[in-house]
């Protein structure tokens, strides 16, 4: 009588999601009959449904972190479902996107901080190459279609060249860093993406003058004068 009493209760437990209240009253059956069948197929159910309640409520959690963007939080509440049951196809699959989501972000966020030096082709082609795979990304939350806004914004800007005026003394080889080798002259003009470039001024007898110089937006006519002057 008490053993089907506690199989009768344990039962109601489990149909309320009351795991630790349904395993109390399933190990006393057990307890009762020590080999019985019934008690321990309940309390394998217990655990299979503790598994599963387990398993949609950190679906759940994490899916909510998707749609905030904490695609942290939700890879590691996909992590934690997949060290429960490592072959649930569908959570691999989404652990796979925010992964592939938080490298995105990642990249976007270090060509945004590279802007500067959009002036050298290979910058600027790898944030044109990021910016186009963030374009083919569905469901893009507010915050990273702000990034996208940001990158987009940046290298429109960096896509306009302006014209430079370079000036030296026709005795100083000119030389800017991956632009071009300009040899000796008195002025001569360059259009040049916006970014920061550094040049180098070399005389023979004279101490070689390096200097960096930034090429601001909208700054047609810019000057940027080397000169070695300073005798070794």
């Amino acid at each position: 009588m008490i053993f089907q009493e506690s199989i009768s209760q344990g039962y109601e437990f489990l149909v309320n999601e009351s795991f630790e209240d349904a395993e109390k009253s399933f190990n006393q059956a057990l307890s009762i009959r020590e080999d019985s069948l019934e008690a321990l197929q309940a309390l394998d159910e217990v655990n299979l449904k503790k598994i599963a309640s387990l398993t949609k409520s950190l679906k759940y959690k994490a899916l909510i972190a998707e749609v905030n963007e904490d695609y942290e939080l939700a890879k590691t509440l996909y992590e934690q479902i997949l060290e429960i049951d490592k072959n649930v196809e569908e959570v691999k699959q989404s652990l796979d996107r925010v992964e592939d989501r938080i490298f995105l972000i990642s990249n976007m966020k270090y060509i945004i901080n590279m802007s500067d030096y959009y002036s050298e082709d290979k910058v600027f082609n790898q944030a044109q190459q990021i910016l186009e795979t963030s374009r083919n990304i569905e469901r893009i939350g507010p915050k990273m279609a702000k990034l996208l806004q940001t990158l987009d914004s940046l290298i429109r800007i960096a896509s306009v060249p302006l014209d430079v005026i370079i000036e030296s003394d026709q005795l100083t080889e000119v030389k800017i860093f991956k632009v071009a080798q300009m040899g000796s002259f008195k002025q001569r003009s360059l259009s040049l993406r916006p970014g920061i470039y550094t040049a180098q001024g070399s005389r023979k007898g004279y101490k070689d003058q390096i200097i960096e110089f930034r090429i601001e937006p909208d700054s047609q006519g810019q000057r940027i004068s080397i000169i070695c002057n300073e005798k070794i």
